[in-house]
């Protein structure tokens, strides 16, 4: 809720000063209170900038021939809500169209295991392992061509002490396919953990 409220018909000729006085320094007061609502504010640098873009949900807007819509639209799934971009009238493409980061989602052999790349040349590596006695968990990591950087494991089964989640460092090179198991582990038994990892 808004702290000033803003009176768009004053000051009124007819009004004396001392009525429209209070209600014009609220409207001043509350210019800065709107411009601040996703935007840097006056007085610092960068100011009457955006800092956030927060669209709400609507349907779909009427474009002119010289302008370009972005707006959020429901779609209920995969998420409650997407971008889409409506072009100009008479564009050939006048249906809104959703706003999505291409990706190539590549396979590496099980339906547990594979990486995506996006444009900017980053691969997320997600998948299975399983862990023994061995300190050494060779999983491939040829898809990446400088260097993978670990992020975690989640055991989905956890047997004789080994951790819940585990760390997982890279080998002396990312496209050896070797990613070391640190922490504690169990002493006995096999453990079952998912992994995700990033790199380029």
């Amino acid at each position: 809720m808004p702290v000033y409220t803003y009176t768009s018909n004053t000051p009124n000729a007819e009004d004396p000063m001392n009525v429209t006085q209070p209600l014009i320094l609220d409207n001043f007061k509350a210019i800065p209170e709107l411009i601040t609502v996703n935007h840097v504010g006056f007085n610092v640098d960068n100011f009457g900038r955006h800092n956030v873009l927060a669209l709400q949900e609507q349907s779909a807007p009427t474009t002119t021939t010289t302008e370009i819509d972005l707006f959020c639209q429901v779609t209920g799934s995969p998420n409650p809500a997407e971008l889409y971009i409506v072009y100009p009238e008479g564009a050939a493409t006048t249906t809104p169209v959703k706003v999505s980061i291409p990706y190539v989602d590549t396979a590496t052999g099980t339906a547990h295991s594979g990486y995506v790349s996006f444009p900017s040349g980053i691969k997320i590596s997600y998948g299975q392992l399983s862990a023994s006695n061995a300190s050494t968990i060779n999983v491939s990591t040829s898809q990446y061509t400088q260097q993978s950087i670990a992020i975690s494991g989640t055991a989905t089964t956890v047997n004789s002490g080994w951790p819940t989640a585990i760390n997982l460092g890279t080998g002396t090179s990312a496209t050896t396919g070797q990613w070391i198991l640190t922490g504690n582990k169990g002493s006995t038994g096999t453990t079952t953990y998912n992994y995700l990892v990033m790199g380029i």
